[in-house]
């Protein structure tokens, strides 16, 4: 093919890059403009207004009906050529600033502050308590399935082009107080809606059934993600009508198949696609055109009907009960919550009886006998299945806070150990190849630039690590949520590829700071009962990391809510741990955890999600004094008590063949009435 053309400001490069093919634009997959992927083509209703042409459009009708719709009144809505010319026609009488990166046509200079919702490019939605003084909610009804999230005392943007799959009509729209509307309008050019717009949005909108599309665009966005994750790329957490890629050189490695995705430098993300939420016909174009460039040759997996082949959908263990794992893989933490059931307590029953008929006497097993109780409970069934395969995901990131010298490490390590991890050269790997567990190695919040080509690394970098807890918040509440969602994606991708027992495992320089004050905050603990010394510092260190503990500890309202919490003094790696806990319990799946880091990670997805902890095994207790104090409030009892305090997952993993034998207990050994011997309550005895 000739030269690429190099990629637009805003997507929408499909007919650029049909006439560098010399092919169609009809033949181009275009998945660099994020449109609806389930609207009724508009072109028939649109056919039934052409004469409109004739006259100079009249938008009243249109705008009435619009704030029906929406369930305003019609003074509140402003008709505008488009989404961008509410922008446009907003930033010129309000003027604002963003935080970035946002989307481009956003004003960047003074006034009040936007905010796309869900975030443009991130795709994920703002938290109910964010505030802005403008909201662009030109993709919030197909993430949502609501018109608006209701902020009445904010103004507005809108988009229908998104909206109806219809980027050539431009309709967009303004919601706002009479009073500021009325300047907007002022601002605006006469007749800046055209005649055909006007006349059939009515009919158009006689289509919309958001509800239900936006439950459509969630399941083929699952699938989507589905896709990518197969040919090995690693899409981050979206809540939108598209999926961020860590891909440098998707787009030039998709086009010569007629297929566009968006290049994101535009935002500022070099190396990052931005792919759109296609339709089931799409999915299945997108999958095949992955599959003709796979530089490995790995054939596509989808068959025309847009399963996997080979794979069960359900994800259910064998000889579990298919109704207790969801049908679709889990993509969001409030999804994982939503999902969550309590443990079987029937099964546990059962468990408990047969450990009595068995050749021991009652409870000489001690933990190995309650343990294979609670994965009866968690399987639905007595035996249970043997927890295997094990996958450990070790989730990484750094902490604004070590620049309070709360450690001796730089931060630079945990990138230097993210890398160790990938080459297999840790601690983690070593015990990992020991009782034959897969480690997985996530970036959810690494400072410093990992290499390219690490293998076995999921890059879901949320943000360059946290901001410094002891001067302000950690994370905004949006970063937080990210970050618990890469738990819950990382957890269901492991259970889809086979994994029957979650492991956690950990790295941060710094991370032990932000673990003591969540500890303490969240159990209410003295901040020197739950601050050791982590890595080994010495007394004055040990002071100052206690002064920073107890200053954000001060900090924080009394009866917050964990997740305010979390974001105010927590780490990324700490809420996707949390997310990993609650993603597995979501999946049915047992989930050994680490140390005093994923302790902390623990309680607070116990304050969120209670029936979680049913699911959750102690692996160990390390000798930092918070894992204790942590496992004491859970009412958790450790597997293993090594005087550990490495992290990485390394006490957890050594749990687990104490897990797995407690499983072969029930399902292997023989009863006193199988093997012909007397039990001590026989009455022959």
């Amino acid at each position: 093919m000739s030269v690429l053309p190099p990629p637009g400001p805003h997507g929408g490069d499909g007919a650029a890059i049909a006439a560098a093919l010399g092919i169609d634009p009809e033949h181009v997959l275009d998945l660099s403009q994020s449109l609806n992927p389930v609207a009724p083509d508009p072109v028939p209703v649109l056919s039934r207004h052409w004469r409109a042409v004739r006259a100079y459009p009249d938008p009243a009708a249109a705008t009435r009906r619009l704030a029906e719709a929406i369930g305003v009144d019609a003074e509140r809505v402003l008709l505008t050529n488009g989404g961008s010319e509410a922008i446009s026609l907003v930033a010129a009488v309000l003027g604002g600033r963003v935080d970035e990166p946002e989307f481009a046509l956003h004003p960047r200079g003074t006034g009040p502050r936007w905010r796309s919702n869900p975030h443009n490019p991130s795709g994920l939605l703002a938290p109910p308590d964010e505030e802005a003084g403008v909201w662009d909610e030109a993709f919030f009804p197909l993430a949502t399935g609501r018109w608006t999230r209701g902020d009445e005392e904010a103004v507005v943007v809108g988009s229908l082009t998104k909206l109806l799959a219809c980027p050539g009509l431009r309709l967009g729209y303004v919601l706002a107080d009479p009073g500021l509307l009325a300047r907007v309008r002022a601002a605006q050019p006469q007749w800046a809606v055209n005649g055909p717009a006007a006349s059939a949005l009515g009919d158009l909108l006689d289509t919309v059934d958001l509800g239900a599309w936006a439950n459509e665009i969630r399941a083929l966005r699952t699938e989507l993600v589905d896709v990518l994750v197969r040919h090995g790329l690693s899409p981050r957490p979206s809540d939108a009508t598209w999926v961020l890629v860590d891909a440098p050189g998707l787009r030039t490695r998709l086009a010569p198949e007629g297929v566009v995705v968006r290049d994101c430098t535009s935002f500022g993300l070099a190396g990052v696609a931005r792919v759109a939420v296609p339709s089931a016909d799409g999915l299945a174009r997108l999958d095949a055109a992955l599959a003709a460039t796979d530089p490995t040759g790995a054939p596509s997996g989808r068959d025309l009907t847009g399963a996997p082949s080979g794979r069960d959908l359900t994800g259910a263990p064998s000889g579990r009960d298919m109704e207790r794992t969801p049908l679709m893989p889990l993509v969001s933490f409030p999804d994982a919550v939503a999902a969550l059931r309590p443990t079987d307590s029937a099964a546990a029953a059962e468990a408990t009886a047969h450990h009595d008929r068995l050749t021991k006497p009652r409870g000489a097993l001690g933990r190995l006998e309650s343990l294979g109780v609670q994965l009866a409970a968690i399987a639905g069934e007595s035996p249970p299945p043997v927890p295997e395969p094990v996958t450990v995901a070790v989730f990484a990131g750094d902490h604004g806070v070590v620049d309070e010298g709360v450690t001796p490490w730089p931060q630079e390590v945990t990138a230097q150990m993210v890398a160790n991890f990938c080459a297999g050269g840790a601690a983690v790997n070593v015990l990992a190849r020991h009782v034959g567990a897969r480690v997985l190695v996530v970036d959810v919040g690494v400072a410093t630039p990992i290499p390219a080509d690490a293998p076995e690394l999921l890059r879901r970098n949320v943000r360059a690590g946290t901001r410094n807890l002891a001067r302000g918040p950690a994370m905004t509440r949006t970063e937080a949520d990210a970050a618990l969602t890469v738990g819950v994606e990382v957890a269901s991708l492991a259970v889809d590829e086979g994994a029957r027992l979650l492991v956690t495992g950990d790295m941060g320089i710094g991370n032990t700071t932000p673990s003591a004050v969540l500890i303490a905050a969240l159990t209410g603990r003295e901040v020197d009962a739950v601050t050791g010394r982590g890595t080994g510092i010495d007394d004055e260190m040990l002071d100052r990391k206690r002064a920073v503990v107890a200053g954000a500890l001060g900090r924080l309202p009394a009866g917050s809510d964990p997740l305010d919490v979390l974001a105010e003094v927590g780490g990324l790696e700490i809420a996707a741990l949390a997310g990993f806990v609650v993603g597995a319990a979501a999946r049915r799946v047992p989930v050994i955890v680490d140390g005093v880091i994923a302790a902390a990670a623990t309680v607070v997805a116990a304050s969120v999600a209670p029936d979680a902890l049913g699911y959750v095994v102690a692996g160990h207790r390390s000798s930092e004094p918070g894992s204790a104090a942590a496992l004491a409030h859970l009412g958790l009892e450790p597997v293993l008590d090594l005087d550990l305090r490495l992290g990485e997952g390394t006490g957890a993993l050594l749990a687990v063949p104490s897990v797995q034998a407690s499983a072969k207990i029930l399902r292997e050994m023989a009863t006193f009435d199988g093997a012909g011997v007397t039990d001590k309550g026989d009455p022959r005895s």
